[in-house]
C-alpha cells in the first residue's frame, strides 16, 4: 500500500482540480454504519476523479490534508505512468468532501440534509459551492441546508481559504440513520451529479 500522502492522479497533463478526501485513515472523522468519512470518500473520490478523466478529459488529483490544512506541495503517485511527481495544489479549486455529525435538534429518523461551505467574499467559491450544493439535492433529494459562508477563523475555515478557490460539500450526515440509508443508496448518483457539477464548473471557470 502506498503512503497516505501519496494518492492518486487521474488522467494525463496538469491536474485541474484537487479533491480532497475528508481526514485520514488514522482519523476517519464522523463514523456511522461502518464507516468513517474518510473510508467511505475514498473510493468514490476515485471514482470521480477517474469519471471526470474517462467522460470529459478533465485530469484531477485525490489527495487528504494534514492536520494544519491543505499541504501547499506533495508528492503524489501517477496510476498511469507508475511514478511520483510533486503538484503545488492550491493552484487550482479544492473540493473537500466530508459528511456532517449528529444534529441533536432533531430524531434519529428525520434526514438532516446537505449543504457546501465556502469562503466568504469568494465569488468563485460561491460559484462552485451552489453547483455542488444542486448537485446534492439532484441526487439525494434530502433537506437542503443550504451554503455556508466562513469568514477567516472560522472551524474549517483554512480549508477554503488556503486555496485559490475551495469548498467543502457535506452531502448527508453519516451518524443519522435516515440520511446514512439515503447516502448508502443513493452514491452512485451522487457521485454522477458531482462528476457533472465538477467539469462545468472547470469548463466555465470557476
Amino acid at each position: 500500500m502506498l503512503p497516505e500522502e501519496n494518492i492518486s492522479k487521474f488522467g494525463s497533463g496538469t491536474p485541474q482540480v484537487a479533491l480532497v478526501v475528508g481526514h485520514s485513515r488514522k482519523y476517519g472523522g464522523n463514523e456511522g454504519g461502518g464507516f468513517s468519512e474518510h473510508a467511505w470518500w475514498l473510493p468514490r473520490c476515485k471514482q470521480i476523479g477517474q469519471k471526470l478523466w474517462n467522460e470529459y478529459g478533465i485530469s484531477s488529483i485525490v489527495t487528504h490534508r494534514n492536520g494544519n490544512g491543505v499541504f501547499r506541495s506533495l508528492e503524489f503517485w501517477d496510476e498511469y505512468n507508475d511514478e511520483k511527481f510533486t503538484y503545488r495544489i492550491l493552484d487550482v479549486p479544492v473540493i473537500h468532501f466530508h459528511l456532517n455529525g449528529k444534529d441533536e435538534s432533531l430524531p434519529d429518523s428525520q434526514p438532516r440534509g446537505h449543504e457546501v461551505l465556502y469562503a466568504r467574499g469568494s465569488a468563485q467559491g460561491k460559484a462552485l459551492a451552489e453547483r455542488m450544493n444542486a448537485a446534492a439535492g439532484e441526487a439525494l433529494g434530502n433537506p437542503d441546508r443550504g451554503l455556508k459562508p466562513l469568514s477567516p477563523g472560522d472551524n474549517a475555515s483554512d480549508l477554503v481559504f488556503s486555496p485559490k478557490v475551495g469548498v467543502v460539500v457535506e452531502p448527508a450526515f453519516l451518524d443519522v440513520a435516515a440520511d446514512r440509508q439515503n447516502l448508502f443508496d443513493k452514491s452512485r448518483e451522487l457521485e454522477n451529479a458531482y462528476v457533472k457539477a465538477i467539469a462545468q464548473a472547470i469548463k466555465d471557470g470557476e
